[in-house]
């Protein structure tokens, strides 16, 4: 039996925990049972034969593991363990500073670790920032989880393309399709991921955003075809087309008759609803319904 160096306590520390788990001089203990309940790895580390006592590292009787994970994703990790094994729903559940940082620490563990549930914690949190319905993307302002930050589109990415979450990646490539052209390369071209990736990726973003603006183009064109029967205010619509254009959002006030802002306001949803719907397919990617299922991710 060898006594294991010196190391600082950590929270969680569970004083009747049968596993200590070690990264950077910094030491975790809590139950085997617990962590093999949520994650694959440690439940196939519990199920095998135990080297005699001897050859093993230990702290006040209990076997040492040691991790290459960051102190703070370990600490994130655990704490999210022990509340769903607290019986918390996943909806529920609460860490001190839940954010972007706590969210990428439990997608990185809970991939490494095959802990589905904690996984499906941190898409979900993912999700809010860049959602995959398009009821959801207008209200992102105010569902998102965590506050806007600088490179944060940029830091997401990389966190989905690393860790194979693909339904956040079409509507971040819909993001940047919205952006000026050179502004969306260069966030493409300095993602700190493989070079062919990036390239996929910026393939995937210059064929979405060509098929994205027909797709907008021909919604917003369906303005003036002779299905609008207004013949009053024919003349007007091309007019509201040009203030509509970029934003993809009904003219307003701009001179034409009710009826025809009540129908091209219904023309301007069905059509936004009809391109969601299709955004993924643009950028190269199976569909949401698809996507979400592979993900573990709700409507």
């Amino acid at each position: 039996m060898s006594a294991t160096h010196a190391f600082s306590k950590q929270t969680p520390w569970h004083n009747d925990g049968d596993i200590v788990l070690i990264c950077a001089d910094v030491g975790f203990r809590a139950h085997l049972t617990v962590l093999a309940a949520q994650s694959s790895i440690f439940r196939h580390m519990s199920e095998m034969p135990q080297p005699r006592q001897e050859c093993l590292e230990t702290y006040d009787g209990c076997p040492v593991v040691r991790l290459q994970d960051t102190v703070q994703d370990i600490k994130c990790f655990l704490e999210a363990i022990y509340e769903l094994q607290s019986g918390l729903s996943q909806a529920t559940l609460t860490f001190p500073c839940i954010g972007f940082a706590s969210a990428s620490s439990l997608l990185r563990l809970g991939t490494k670790y095959d802990a589905p549930l904690v996984r499906d914690l941190a898409i979900s949190t993912f999700a809010s920032v860049y959602p995959s319905t398009n009821d959801a993307w207008l209200k992102r302002d105010n569902i998102r989880q965590f506050p806007p930050f600088a490179g944060e589109l940029r830091a997401i990415l990389t966190l989905a393309i690393e860790n194979d979450v693909d339904t956040l990646i079409p509507s971040i490539l819909y993001t940047l399709s919205k952006l000026p052209p050179p502004e969306a390369t260069s966030e493409l071209l300095s993602l700190p991921i493989d070079p062919t990736t990036v390239q996929d990726l910026r393939r995937r973003y210059l064929t979405g955003t060509q098929a994205l603006h027909r797709a907008e183009t021909k919604a917003l064109l369906s303005y003036i075809s002779p299905s609008f029967a207004q013949p009053k205010c024919q003349g007007l619509r091309s007019a509201a087309i040009c203030g509509a254009a970029n934003s993809f959002k009904a003219p307003g006030s701009s001179g034409l008759c009710a009826v025809c802002c009540d129908l091209i306001e219904k023309s301007i949803q069905e059509g936004a609803e009809e391109i969601w719907r299709r955004v993924p397919e643009m950028f190269g990617f199976a569909s949401w319904e698809t996507l979400r299922a592979r993900d573990r991710l709700s409507d």
